[in-house]
């Protein structure tokens, strides 16, 4: 019974290395200082750009501008602190673009053409468009509210953040989606106090954007030339970690709290189903 156990235990490794267990270990073995997660109070809003990847999202991209427009303090595209949105068309065929100008009146929205198909190329070309200090990738179909971006977006007061991410969660997911999700965040925590998580939810995350930009030059120009047209496909994950081992004594913040979702019956961007 025992050897059975050990044998269960061992064949759950590479999930719960998945999840964040590998600092999770180091936390108990090496130790670091605690870090107060406490949620920030709300501050006035700093210059910051919304990138949006987007393959084939009509149905979607609306969603996700109706929160941006509706978490704003206002609804004028020109007031000083309205940031800018650039989306990013990658082999689009279908009505994205035409669905996004409907909310010309009340967003700053920049819309760039690619023909990459492919999701990792899109956020590297759109962060270098990007000129603030934060910028926030979200996908398609991600809903938050103000509450939500008002304390995410007053952490980036914390000088030492390379990155900040939201908890995410699927509405209308199986109670075992949900289980697993819980198990994410709690381990997620747990990593914040050993310097934030190395793998994130790509479906948000605020990165400060000079040191994200070297984290793209590590990964596309310094890694040897057999890697230079690599196409990664959990830039959620690479990115996290080129951070961690390129600004060690920076952090990256994972909110439990701050919360933004998805719907069960659309969770996956078309990057995912369809390149």
């Amino acid at each position: 019974m025992i050897l059975n156990a050990c044998i269960l235990i061992a064949a759950q490794l590479p999930l719960l290395g998945l999840l964040g267990l590998g600092s999770v270990l180091s936390r108990i073995f090496f130790g670091r200082k605690s870090v107060n997660q406490q949620i920030a109070q709300p501050t006035p809003f700093p210059k910051i750009t919304f990138l949006i990847p987007a393959h084939n999202e009509e149905k979607k991209i609306g969603t996700t501008l109706g929160c941006i427009a509706s978490a704003l303090p206002t609804t004028d595209p020109t007031a000083p602190f309205a940031p800018k949105i650039i989306l990013g068309l990658d082999h689009c065929t279908d009505q994205t673009e035409t669905q996004a100008r409907l909310w010309n009146a009340k967003l700053n929205i920049q819309t760039v053409t690619y023909t990459f198909k492919s999701k990792w190329k899109t956020i590297h070309a759109l962060a270098h468009l990007a000129e603030t200090e934060w910028v926030i990738f979200l996908d398609s179909g991600i809903h938050f509210t103000a509450e939500t971006l008002q304390n995410w977006i007053a952490c980036m007061n914390d000088s030492d953040a390379l990155a900040i991410a939201p908890s995410y969660q699927i509405q209308g997911a199986s109670r075992v989606h949900h289980l697993f999700w819980w198990i994410e965040r709690t381990l997620k925590a747990i990593e914040n106090k050993c310097g934030g998580p190395i793998s994130l939810h790509g479906a948000a995350i605020a990165y400060r954007r000079e040191n994200l930009l070297a984290a793209f030059k590590l990964l596309t120009t310094d890694l040897p030339p057999r890697f230079h047209h690599q196409d990664f496909k959990n830039d959620d994950v690479v990115i996290p970690l080129a951070l961690r081992i390129l600004f060690p004594k920076q952090r990256i913040r994972y909110l439990p709290t701050v919360n933004v979702f998805d719907l069960a019956v659309q969770d996956k961007t078309n990057y995912e189903t369809s390149l």
